[in-house]
């Protein structure tokens, strides 16, 4: 084609650049084969770029530079437009750009002044960056000679199918796509309504400035009249610099009758809808968080230490006056905790940060930390030693079972290990509540924290109901071995879940403290000098976990529950969507409970092994065991900011959200079709 284009050019009294950089072949091509005073004429810059290597547009996403060109001109010809033809999205790494692989023309407009004459040369520096696996700069000095007429002109023969190709893939500004969106804490749902009545597979939106979407994380839902593009924003721009009009190309992709897929693209400035506050919505989320907040408590990592302050309480006797004392200073203990991990988690998302509930379990070295407590607990429990009376010889009773500030920290204890599980209804809410101000998140969480401690609000209202249980005697003593068997195991469980978080030696460490922790008990638990040996055992704990090296990203496929699952990335989705095969799309965390228990359930179910083979499910995971802010942006665009998150896309229609529990029944009963 080139040396065609050449002779022709050269026949026509038309010469122009061209420029062999590495992986990049560039030159200025006319349109028409003479220019005529006083209009305007059409030129376009080719890039020819090797296979796999790509330039970017005018936004180049997550990385790269646009092309840009300094164009020196003769007295008379002014350029007056540079248009980008519609992009696509390029994966690179793990990140996402706007860009153009293979070939592409930008046409390049330029206006004529009635006094020229004669023949002209333009000329043109271009720069640019190509990339594959690395990035290179290049560049090129480019000319392009014309010869003026006073006729009209013609266009290049051998041009004229490019030029048409190309205007095909500029974007149009048509009115008849309607377009606005809302914001809901920084993200934003783009309301696409097309007056054509297609067969839409896909929407993608390419946003002119950077800063006002994220190219990552694009999720399209199809709606009666149109589509819904959930888009991300960088969490570090505040919300409220939102852009009142959202600009960029909207490209979309329908079906004709015969199958064929065609793309389209239209230039839009969507405005922005202010989201209406919604009392009924406020107050409907706050009865789900009291509700999922007091299922919590018969969590299966709840429950334990629930069952430890009862028998403190059935342990002190029936003194009224105390048990409401005591009652009172759990319930603020509650309060108190789940007040300051909402506040650390909001302040942290204001400040950037893409985290959402259970964020502090991503931290190696509060994993160590709670399994160094579980460990003593569990070691009081098997009457190694007394808890509160040790930690009192040295001037602390913070930690007793039994008294105001036991109960304090039973309370505190209790949320904290609650963390891990996610009850129904309670994921929802904390969905809501982090895509509010903070006055009414905060508000959330302390109907969750209510709810999480209404057992213990009716005890305090009705002490005398602690009369109803069985006196104490030895079937405590036996009670408590047992609960201590699940809090021991714990501390195992923890472990496993540190060799998900570091390395093998993070593992060791922890293991290692452990052991030196049960010695320690066993040895010293009746010297003066415990309670300072236990602060230097956590110390050392604590330093060795911050110092081991973080996991690696899991591998790209991974097999669990005697599947091959598929490792999630935000643009190997869009590609899975659009193969003819249902997938299902699990986001999970070995620190959460309720992710273990119901894939136990779920993977454990013929029925539900069946179905999956008989109908060819991919299965994806989503790991967020550590933090990783892209799986937090996916949480955020289905209302949810904790896991388990569970979607099945089939392979037609929308995607259907399952509950935060599952059973097999549930499960099929969602995913089955309806005959």
């Amino acid at each position: 084609m080139k040396w065609i284009l050449i002779l022709s050019l050269f026949l026509s009294g038309v010469s122009q650049g061209r420029d062999l950089s590495p992986h990049v072949e560039i030159e200025w091509l006319p349109e028409t084969e003479t220019i005529q005073p006083g209009t305007r004429f059409w030129t376009a810059v080719r890039m020819q770029m090797e296979e796999g290597w790509h330039v970017y547009w005018r936004n180049p996403g997550d990385s790269g530079k646009e092309p840009r060109f300094d164009w020196v001109l003769p007295e008379g010809i002014e350029q007056t437009q540079f248009l980008w033809p519609t992009p696509r999205r390029i994966p690179f790494a793990h990140l996402i750009n706007y860009g153009y692989e293979n070939e592409i023309f930008f046409p390049v407009e330029f206006t004529v002044d009635k006094v020229v004459k004669g023949n002209l040369t333009l000329n043109a520096h271009a720069r640019w960056v190509v990339c594959k696996k690395v990035c290179i700069p290049g560049k090129a000095d480019l000319y392009l000679n014309v010869r003026v007429s006073q006729k009209t002109p013609k266009k290049v023969p051998w041009m004229i199918p490019y030029f048409e190709a190309t205007r095909q893939q500029i974007p149009v500004n048509n009115q008849s796509i309607q377009t606005e969106y809302l914001r809901e804490g920084n993200s934003i749902i783009l309301s696409v309504k097309p007056t054509e009545k297609k067969q839409w597979v896909e929407a993608e939106f390419f946003p002119f400035k950077g800063e006002d979407v994220l190219p990552v994380g694009q999720m399209m839902e199809l709606t009666d009249d149109g589509a819904d593009l959930y888009l991300s924003r960088d969490e570090s721009v505040e919300i409220t610099e939102a852009p009142e009009l959202l600009k960029g190309v909207l490209a979309l992709t329908h079906r004709e009758p015969d199958g064929a897929l065609v793309r389209r693209a239209f230039t839009i400035e969507s405005p922005g809808k202010t989201q209406v506050f919604s009392l009924k919505k406020f107050l409907e989320m706050l009865l789900f968080a009291f509700l999922g907040g007091l299922i919590l408590n018969l969590m299966p990592c709840v429950f334990p230490v629930l069952s430890i302050k009862l028998m403190a309480f059935l342990k002190g006797g029936s003194d009224a006056s105390k048990v409401k004392k005591e009652s009172l200073f759990y319930i603020a203990g509650v309060f108190a905790t789940f007040t300051l991990l909402a506040s650390g988690l909001i302040l942290l998302r204001s400040g950037g940060a893409a985290l959402g509930w259970g964020f502090q379990l991503q931290s190696p070295v509060f994993i160590g930390i709670l399994g160094g407590v579980f460990t003593l607990l569990s070691l009081s429990l098997f009457g190694v030693f007394e808890l509160g009376a040790r930690l009192m010889a040295t001037g602390h009773g913070l930690a007793s079972l039994s008294g105001w500030k036991g109960s304090f920290f039973s309370g505190v204890l209790a949320v904290v290990v609650a963390t891990p599980c996610t009850a129904p209804l309670m994921g929802v809410a904390i969905g809501y509540a982090l895509t509010q101000d903070a006055i009414f998140s905060l508000s959330i969480f302390e109907a969750l924290a209510f709810g999480f401690a209404f057992p213990y609000f009716l005890i305090w209202i009705f002490p005398s109901f602690i009369k109803k249980f069985p006196k104490p005697g030895a079937w405590m003593e036996r009670m408590k071995v047992g609960l201590g068997i699940p809090l021991f195991l714990t501390v195992v469980w923890l472990g496993w879940v540190l060799s998900f978080q570091t390395e093998m030696m993070g593992v060791g460490i922890y293991s290692g403290a452990v052991v030196l922790l049960i010695l320690w008990t066993f040895f010293q638990s009746r010297k003066k000098s415990f309670f300072l040996g236990v602060v230097f055992i956590f110390a050392v704990l604590s330093a060795g976990l911050s110092f081991v090296p973080g996991k690696s990203h899991q591998p790209e496929t991974l097999h669990s529950h005697g599947f091959e699952w598929n490792s999630y990335s935000a643009h190997k989705l869009k590609k899975w969507r659009k193969e003819k095969r249902p997938l299902f799309l699990d986001v999970t965390a070995a620190w959460c409970v309720t992710c273990q228990v119901n894939e136990k359930l779920i993977f454990g179910s013929d029925e539900v092994i069946e179905f999956l083979r008989e109908n060819n499910v991919r299965l994806v995971q989503a790991d967020w065991t550590n933090q990783d802010p892209q799986i937090t942006k996916l949480l955020s665009q289905f209302g949810r900011q904790g896991v388990p998150l569970y979607v099945y896309y089939p392979v037609e229609g929308d995607p259907i959200l399952l509950p935060e529990v599952l059973t097999p029944q549930i499960f099929l009963d969602l995913l089955k079709p309806k005959k």
